[in-house]
């Protein structure tokens, strides 16, 4: 029996996790601007979200969506957990949410 797997461009933080046999990732971004959505999935309601830009390593300059649970802001350098970790954050195993802000990361920090 064949299996058929519909994947879009949005799936590639998860085919990302399949090749790394089904690991998360925690990614370093940078908060570049706020998504407001009026219509959304019951389950986003009150949920804070944000367009990020990843921050080094091959995936440098790509943006996903984050869920924002720590009152980061603009401009802040953050830590995203990715995958199924992303929904554990949130406490709630049935949301569509693939990525979330964990930490933020200080100013002396850097990035090479």
């Amino acid at each position: 029996m064949t299996r058929l797997l519909w994947r879009t461009p949005s799936t590639r933080l998860s085919r990302e996790a399949e090749k790394r046999g089904g690991r998360t990732a925690m990614i370093a971004a940078e908060l570049i601007h706020n998504i407001w959505s009026t219509r959304k999935a019951d389950s986003l309601v009150g949920m804070k979200l944000m367009l990020a830009e990843v921050i080094g390593g091959s995936d440098d300059g790509r943006r996903l969506i984050v869920v924002d649970t720590i009152g980061a802001g603009i401009g802040d350098r953050v830590i995203v957990c990715t995958g199924s970790s992303a929904r554990k954050m949130l406490h709630i195993d049935d949301v569509p949410v693939d990525a979330v802000v964990v930490g933020i990361i200080d100013a002396d920090c850097m990035f090479e």
